[in-house]
């Protein structure tokens, strides 16, 4: 017998796109913060499908990232990275 599918097929199309949107979002705000080339940003933001993962010091050296925190600090915007 054949398991049928957790998600319909237009399930998944709306979780490509979400990832699609969240993913070109992030590439558009690293554009603006580092000179990494837009195929390297878009391998970064893209890393929920396993293309591309860094540690914090790699996102340190790369300018995507200025430092870290072991808190949570009250701001207006914020992103979690974590490794």
């Amino acid at each position: 017998m054949v398991q049928e599918a957790p998600w319909t097929v237009d399930e998944l199309r709306q979780m490509d796109e979400m990832i699609n949107i969240s993913a070109n979002f992030s590439t558009e705000a690293y554009k603006t913060c580092t000179s990494m080339p837009e195929e390297e940003i878009r391998a970064i933001s893209y890393s929920e499908n396993q293309r591309l993962v860094l540690t914090a010091e790699q996102a340190r050296e790369k300018g995507l990232i200025s430092g870290t925190v072991d808190g949570i600090i009250d701001t207006s915007i914020s992103y979690v990275v974590s490794d």
